[in-house]
């Protein structure tokens, strides 16, 4: 028993994990056989042997392309089960799910037979694993004209029962200015859904301010640029918007050579709002437990505060309030028999 053993065994929460980090190079040979997938799709073969190695500065082309290959809702149901399974094994039990319906649109998905998609994937993984998937939705910023479709079908009441519980812009933000957003995301503040923003690989930090300012922005998602936002006198820091970072994604993009220099330290001290997500988890070769085993042995952070710092990924969370509470109750206690197991035993032992 370790503080390893005791980092993976802990029950977690993810609120930064796409979809699409769930593919898996197996299971797209099956849907590349089924399909009858061919070059008019892109280049199979180059793609599909990229998953052994795969090269970070294409990895927006990988997505874009191996998306095209999803052409029926069986295959969008499989990808969703292998996101469940990958979390479950990790012992998340809750995760917040970020998805781009666009791409999939353009593969010939209605929103309803999208929907119906990864409900069927959903429900696959939940009968089977103790993991509970909710999805937000995004709007590419370099394609505002789907964004009040989106909107609308997120806000709409059959939606919320589908597990809809933010909508969200993603990439760079100063593809598009933001007015083009402003009816999509006014939608969602007068209906009280969540607004999410991510950041691209340099983020435009005025453009990121002004969405703060402009709209009711509740969570950050991104990596090692976001720490530049939560020092100074700004707006993202008065709101104390919560920031989930995936540390890994900024050292595989080679933003960063050493996964030492985060601050979680110092951030967790100052109070600043943040938790550790996945972002591209299977694409990026990582999990929460391996983020959450940096923070301890590269960042300095405690197991007391790594506690914390699991708990607040519940805290930000857009489950309801008594959903949280039951949650942090469980957690807690669990964390608390997990120490004694795997840490406390293994030290008295020694």
């Amino acid at each position: 028993m370790s503080i390893e053993s005791y980092v993976r065994a802990m029950p977690k929460v993810d609120l930064h994990v796409y979809l699409e980090g769930a593919f898996r190079q197996n299971t797209l040979e099956i849907i590349v056989d089924l399909n009858e997938i061919h070059d008019s799709f892109g280049n199979v073969d180059h793609w599909l042997t990229m998953f052994d190695n795969i090269d970070y500065e294409h990895l927006d082309e990988l997505i874009a392309n191996v998306t095209k290959w999803i052409r029926h809702p069986q295959d969008l149901a499989r990808i969703v089960y292998d996101l469940g399974v990958l979390l479950a094994k990790d012992n998340v039990r809750y995760a917040e799910v970020s998805v781009n319906p666009s791409p999939y649109l353009e593969s010939g998905f209605t929103l309803e037979t999208f929907f119906a998609a990864i409900m069927d994937g959903q429900n696959r993984v939940e009968r089977g694993w103790p993991v509970k998937l909710n999805w937000i939705l995004t709007i590419p910023r370099d394609e505002p004209r789907r964004a009040d479709e989106i909107a609308r079908y997120a806000t709409s009441t059959s939606t919320y029962r589908q597990n809809v519980v933010a909508l969200s812009l993603d990439s760079y933000e100063s593809a598009q200015p933001i007015g083009q957003f402003e009816r999509a995301l006014r939608l969602a503040e007068k209906q009280e859904l969540p607004i999410v923003s991510h950041t691209g690989k340099s983020p435009d930090f005025e453009a990121i301010t002004e969405i703060a300012t402009t709209f009711r922005l509740d969570r950050l998602l991104g990596s090692w640029e976001l720490l530049g936002l939560l020092h100074g006198n700004n707006k993202l820091v008065d709101d104390l918007i919560p920031v989930v970072m995936n540390m890994t994604q900024a050292v595989r993009f080679g933003q960063v050579n050493d996964y030492g220099v985060y601050p979680l330290r110092r951030l967790y001290n100052d109070d600043v709002k943040f938790s550790l997500g996945t972002a591209y988890l299977n694409l990026l070769d990582t999990t929460l437990s391996d983020e959450y085993l940096h923070a301890v042995h590269d960042c300095g952070v405690s197991i007391e505060m790594l506690d914390e710092i699991a708990l607040n990924a519940i805290r930000y969370s857009f489950l309801p309030a008594e959903e949280k509470s039951l949650l942090i109750e469980e957690f807690t206690h669990e964390y608390t028999r997990l120490r004694i197991e795997h840490i406390e035993t293994s030290e008295t032992s020694s």
